[in-house]
């Protein structure tokens, strides 16, 4: 407060401790505004650190979850062949608060890129015989991952985006011709003809593939009967089907798989990972 003087004049101390009173509240204030602006931001750092954690190991629980079911589905598969139709079906179980839906991928419906010759090679989309025999001289063969063939050299992405569904190394090396896709077949030395026999037979009276009522061969050795009595095969066509059977270079059941699997948790998308297995044991594990 003003106070008089011996002049009889007001002195301006007590405004002045009102001010820096003030300035200094302020200060305070501005203090704690940008210490909790600080603290909101770290703890909402970590909560979204707990947040990622956590999907992360659920996501894994649900995958893992995911990989023992259907190896055990794979378990009761008492036939010897597998088709589109049973492969593709999609699998979705709920766990707690999360759930998985897979499907799955047949790897021996592709060309094993470790095993496979260079003549079969060179009918990849992409192929010629020279970049074929760089491909399985290469120091790098045999091959960990299909990626790896990238560095083989003349061989290019544009390449290797054009092959990269029809090739594996995780096949046992027969190709299953109740899944092989047209690519494939055509790879195997089949020409369009034939191609469009065992399509055309596979696809059951609705004409479509992946469905109930697709047709299948049991067993290698009524894949040639089979034919002949859906559509005329040229002796060229026998031929090559017999050299393929005898060579173990074509099959009707599969035993490695991709499982292509997406999890949820409380309702938000989670992980997605893909599993190759066989039936009983992981080969290679991704997520994304």
């Amino acid at each position: 407060m003003e106070t008089k003087n011996s002049a009889g004049r007001y002195s301006s101390h007590g405004l002045n401790y009102k001010g820096s009173l003030l300035i200094f509240v302020i200060w305070i204030l501005v203090t704690f505004s940008i210490l909790s602006v600080g603290l909101y931001k770290i703890v909402f750092a970590r909560l979204n650190l707990t947040r990622a954690i956590e999907q992360r190991v659920s996501g894994l629980y649900l995958a893992n979850a995911a990989f023992r079911y259907a190896a055990g589905q794979r378990s009761k598969h008492k036939t010897g062949y597998d088709t589109l139709y049973g492969l593709r079906n999609k699998e979705e179980r709920q766990l707690g608060g999360g759930k998985f839906t897979y499907i799955l991928v047949d790897e021996d419906s592709k060309i094993n890129i470790n095993t496979a010759s260079g003549d079969i090679i060179s009918r990849l989309p992409g192929f010629d015989l020279g970049l074929a025999n760089k491909l399985i001289s290469s120091a790098l063969r045999p091959f960990s991952l299909k990626e790896e063939i990238l560095l083989v050299e003349g061989l290019t992405e544009k390449t290797f985006d054009g092959c990269k569904d029809y090739i594996t190394v995780y096949s046992d090396g027969p190709v299953n011709i109740n899944t092989a896709s047209v690519p494939v077949m055509a790879a195997l030395g089949m020409d369009e003809s034939l191609i469009s026999s065992i399509e055309s037979f596979r696809q059951g009276p609705d004409k479509q593939e992946a469905t109930a009522d697709d047709v299948i061969f049991e067993d290698t050795g009524e894949i040639i009967n089979k034919l002949r009595s859906f559509a005329a095969l040229s002796g060229a066509q026998e031929s090559l089907l017999v050299s393929l059977i005898s060579q173990g270079l074509i099959s009707t059941g599969s035993k490695n798989f991709t499982l292509k699997v997406d999890t949820e948790i409380m309702g938000k998308v989670g992980m997605r990972y893909n599993i190759v297995m066989d039936r009983d044991s992981i080969k290679a594990w991704s997520e994304k």
